[in-house]
């Protein structure tokens, strides 16, 4: 399996945590987890998974805060981790994901300002932060984004 590409596993009422040995697929292009009943951190073993473009783990109850390891994912274009129970402040490290064109958060806890590195996510089309506990003024950043097409930041205390 370890040129296995897609691993679309989205609906299937899976529970438990999301296994680490999925690091092991180096040529993993998409991994899609949403809408189960997973739990738990994500494993930082996934950013060994150095070609993934597509990660979508909405609509699970997936705690804890966003891996530092992600910044490793440089082919990644969207990151779905809303509708779960993340926690904590927004991770700057995603800033250094820097092929981002959709990031959704949404509906999770988590807390604390807007990170400015955001503002360094070129080709970002899609933010949604919605549905959290964020707080004071977008990053001055933010003005750097100039292809950002839709964003979101109802039901949060973000100013700006």
């Amino acid at each position: 399996m370890s040129k296995l590409s897609y691993l679309q596993l989205n609906d299937n009422n899976l529970v438990g945590r999301i296994p680490g040995e999925l690091g092991k697929l180096n040529q993993l292009f998409e991994l899609n987890l949403a809408n189960n009943d997973l739990e738990g951190p994500i494993p930082h073993d996934i950013g060994s998974c150095t070609a993934l473009n597509q990660f979508n783990v909405h609509g699970n109850r997936l705690t804890g805060s966003i891996p530092l390891a992600l910044r490793n994912l440089q082919s990644l274009t969207y990151l779905n981790l809303s509708a779960n129970a993340f926690s904590g402040r927004i991770n700057l490290e995603l800033g250094h994901i820097i092929n981002l064109d959709t990031l959704d958060l949404s509906s999770n806890n988590f807390s604390g300002p807007v990170p400015a590195s955001v503002g360094n996510l070129e080709h970002l089309l899609t933010l949604n932060l919605s549905g959290n506990h964020l707080d004071g003024p977008l990053p001055a950043e933010f003005g750097d984004l100039r292809s950002v097409q839709i964003m979101y930041t109802d039901q949060t205390h973000v100013q700006g």
